[in-house]
């Protein structure tokens, strides 16, 4: 129903030559949440008004002038606004990736098994949903658009499901493409443990593996050329920034990581624990230095040490009583304090922004980065630099 409604909408302004429907929610509700996200944002039209109708149709508990005035469903949030409110509601009018929410995790898990079909058992699609799906291929049909089915892997999605959909797809000869079958999941070059966030959602990494895949489909099945546009060039290095923001996220070897942190969006904070200096490698200590620090840590290996750099400031201490300092961030709207306490002065490492503690307060060299583009601690981590640079999350 939502998925229509925002066709609807974006048909007012686009002439697509394809849309890329995704078909997970066939056979489930995301209920009066994902009506929120859908509709509260939605600019005024009389699509949005019936979509009002719609959602309240599906959902009676919802009360209609809640859409119209969300203050009646929200009165009592006022107690609760942050800064994250505002920020919402400026990417509502303007976000660089033009709505796509990057996930920069991976999943895991190695248990998903692509299927084979091996059976015609089906699920069924209910009475509601394939209403709203023949509005869609109507709309699309009336807009010379051509429809295309995908399903992305997914732990949750199943064969019935699959042969559900298929069936749909052939009786309205609408071409389908279900990346959780054998061959296509081959061909992708996909896996699932490295390419998927979570068990129904790809990746930063995978994503660009589907994206790249259905480029393929348009082009040689549909004979829709590819293009450039200026606003997604624009927007090219802002991806490019998250994209490296999730690799050093994932990245485990201290050689590797330490060299990534060479970027004028970061704020640095790296506190040590216990006998830390001690464990550093000349390859470590050539890296830190490359970052702008000055310390050579010769004859101190039980010393407390922490560092805070930044693109306009580096602080750095070393010594042997447990060391302290405090800071801002964001020109006074966040604080911040970092201390660290060596071998003989406390064993310990702290790193607290804005009252929260980031510090994983491993023994060896802690790090915590902040990034001041999305304001927000992208990494914590410790390398156990004592005994094998392992990597250590929590």
């Amino acid at each position: 129903m939502l998925s229509y409604y925002w066709l609807k909408e974006a048909l007012r302004r686009q002439k697509p030559k394809a849309v890329v429907f995704e078909t997970f929610y066939i056979f489930r509700d995301g209920g009066e949440p994902f009506a929120r996200r859908a509709l509260d944002y939605m600019k005024w039209s009389d699509v949005k008004r019936e979509a009002i109708d719609a959602a309240h149709e599906k959902y009676p508990e919802i009360t209609p002038k809640s859409f119209y005035l969300p203050n009646i469903r929200f009165h009592e949030r006022w107690k609760e606004v942050g800064e994250d409110d505002f920020l919402y509601r400026g990417l509502a009018e303007n976000y660089e990736l033009k709505g796509y929410s990057a996930i920069g995790i991976k999943y895991g898990r190695e248990d998903y098994q692509p299927f084979s079909l091996n059976t015609e058992e089906k699920d069924d699609i209910s009475e509601n949903v394939r209403q709203y799906l023949d509005k869609i291929v109507e709309l699309c049909r009336d807009n010379q658009t051509e429809l295309v089915f995908i399903s992305n892997p997914a732990l949750d999605w199943s064969v019935q499901e699959h042969n559900a959909v298929s069936e749909y797809a052939k009786q309205q000869g609408i071409a389908y493409y279900d990346f959780n079958t054998q061959e296509l999941y081959a061909d992708l070059g996909y896996n699932f443990s490295e390419d998927n966030g979570d068990a129904g959602h790809s990746n930063i990494w995978g994503t660009e593996k589907i994206t790249k895949a259905v480029g393929k489909i348009l082009q040689q099945s549909f004979q829709i050329e590819g293009a450039e546009d200026e606003q997604w060039e624009r927007s090219k290095s802002y991806y490019d920034n998250i994209k490296k923001d999730y690799s050093l996220k994932n990245e485990t070897n201290i050689n590797q990581y330490l060299p990534l942190l060479s970027d004028s969006r970061y704020t640095i904070f790296i506190s040590a624990k216990g006998r830390a200096v001690k464990g550093l490698t000349q390859e470590v200590k050539s890296s830190l230095k490359k970052l702008g620090l000055q310390t050579d840590f010769a004859g101190q290996s039980n010393d407390s040490y922490y560092a805070v750099i930044s693109s306009d400031n580096i602080q750095e201490e070393i010594g042997g009583r447990k060391l302290y300092q405090e800071g801002i961030l964001r020109g006074g709207l966040s604080n911040y304090t970092i201390s660290s306490g060596g071998h003989k002065s406390g064993d310990i490492s702290s790193v607290i922004i804005d009252r929260k503690e980031y510090s994983v307060n491993e023994r060896g060299l802690n790090l915590v980065i902040y990034n001041h583009e999305s304001n927000e601690v992208i990494d914590s981590v410790c390398f156990d630099v004592i005994k094998d640079n392992k990597a250590i999350r929590k």
